[in-house]
């Protein structure tokens, strides 16, 4: 009964890890295209006015999206912190992974 429940918190762990790794990209995905400001208002490209705390915007299907995060260049240490989190959190999703198997082959037996 003790390994159902150690089995049974393994995989709700496991379904939280996945859910902050799904959170964790969906934040750091506009990070990779992010252009500075000053390049939207120096080309011309800009459909809505931007808001005063943009500091970098992406492009999309000929849609403009504007972000506070600024650029990869200008926050470099935060953006790769946060990678850095989502392979720690990867890896800490596959050792359990692991450890669940082992111990459903370890109750089988």
């Amino acid at each position: 009964m003790r390994d159902k429940t150690q089995i049974l918190l393994l995989l709700l762990g496991q379904v939280l890890l996945v859910l902050a790794l799904f959170g964790l990209f969906y934040y750091l995905a506009p990070w990779l295209d992010a252009m500075p400001i000053e390049e939207a208002e120096r080309t011309a490209m800009m459909h809505p006015a931007p808001p005063p705390e943009a500091k970098s915007f992406t492009l999309g299907h000929n849609k403009i999206t504007f972000h506070s995060h600024g650029t990869l260049y200008e926050k470099p240490f935060k953006f790769w912190s946060l990678v850095s989190l989502f392979v720690i959190l990867s890896l800490v999703l596959m050792i359990s992974i692991y450890y669940v198997i082992k111990l459903r082959n370890e109750n089988n037996s």
